[in-house]
């Protein structure tokens, strides 16, 4: 479990009072990559729900000396290496700032303060490869500690936290589809870090994604599917 006892203070979350899951073929049919968002803070209870329903610690698993727990998401050997570092812009009931979501607690530790510095990480972390200017009203800052699989897997190790990466984000996309959250995930990662509020674990930790969190905004663009045909082949370039 990683705590970080620098921490500015510490929020104890709500439980999950968003609505009910949708049929599981409806959030799979509504996902989408959403880059546009509603000028409008995240409800802090939306935001609750989404780690709840992802990331939270369910309990252990045996045989207890590994400390192997149960998440949502699978994970090679229950190792759960992922952290989840939350770059909170505009978020209805939270300070602007950068947050560690602790699954064990269900809890944020307040890490820093809004500056200058998060809002350039989130333009290269996000906006850049997004290709928008508008930076979204919060973001996750995906990172591993990676010698929880190392320890395990050893020469493994990379491959499989970047298996746990892509099951951790397509949980995340999903589950803030189902709870009306519009996202989008980007694989533009540092190395080494650079927030400053993670400097004194930049040893321990690796970035390995990021996602943008907003409301849908009402203007956007619906996306344009070309549908696919079946009574002959492709033309071909």
């Amino acid at each position: 479990r990683l705590l970080h006892p620098e921490a500015l203070e510490r929020i104890e979350l709500p439980e999950d009072t968003a609505p009910p899951s949708r049929p599981l073929d409806r959030v799979l049919a509504d996902r989408r990559s959403i880059r546009q968002y509603a000028p409008s803070p995240v409800p802090l209870p939306l935001l609750a729900a989404l780690f709840a329903r992802t990331a939270r610690v369910r309990g252990y698993l045996p045989p207890l000396k590994y400390e192997q727990t149960q998440r949502a998401a699978p994970s090679g050997g229950a190792r759960h290496s992922l952290e989840l570092y939350l770059v909170a812009r505009e978020v209805e009931g939270l300070a602007p700032g950068a947050y560690h979501y602790d699954p064990f607690g269900h809890a944020l530790e307040r890490l820093a303060p809004w500056s200058e510095e998060l809002d350039d990480l989130q333009r290269r972390t996000l906006c850049v490869p997004m290709q928008e200017d508008q930076p979204p009203p919060a973001s996750l800052y995906l990172t591993s500690c990676a010698y929880r699989t190392g320890w395990k897997y050893q020469g493994m190790a990379l491959s499989l936290i970047y298996r746990d990466t892509g099951c951790l984000m397509q949980t995340l996309s999903l589950a803030g589809t189902d709870i009306g959250l519009a996202t989008c995930l980007t694989g533009r990662v540092e190395a080494p870090m650079t927030p400053s509020f993670l400097r004194p674990y930049r040893d321990r930790l690796i970035h390995v994604g990021n996602m943008a969190i907003g409301l849908p905004a009402p203007t956007a663009a619906a996306h344009r599917l070309v549908p696919l045909t079946t009574d002959k082949e492709p033309e071909r370039a």
